[in-house]
């Protein structure tokens, strides 16, 4: 059984040593965001992930904050509609003074 284990970390070192480096495959995944990835290079980053538990969190990270940051700008071009329905005239006039005064 010993020896099944250490051929299958011999094929891992071998795949390893073929397979694009951890910086190629962020930069792919980076770019994954951009475009449509190629059939080579999806086979690419799959391979590279069968091996590589931090690049494929690396994805599913990247995933998470570009939603989020999705989501934030939702709210905040909302929320930048409420604000400027929101002020008074009176207050939009006093703002508009103190910008003046500074200017």
């Amino acid at each position: 059984m010993s020896d099944q284990g250490g051929l299958k970390m011999r094929y891992v070192y071998w795949l390893a040593g073929r397979l694009p480096s951890c910086e190629a495959i962020s930069r792919l995944i980076s770019e994954s965001h951009e475009r449509p990835l190629t059939r080579s290079e999806r086979i690419r980053k799959w391979l590279h992930f069968t091996i590589c538990e931090w690049c494929k969190r690396y994805e599913q990270q990247l995933a998470l904050i570009r939603v989020a940051a999705r989501d934030a700008a939702r709210r905040a071009e909302s929320s930048d509609a409420l604000v400027v329905n929101g002020l008074s005239e009176d207050a939009r006039e006093r703002i508009r003074r103190a910008i003046a005064e500074r200017g």
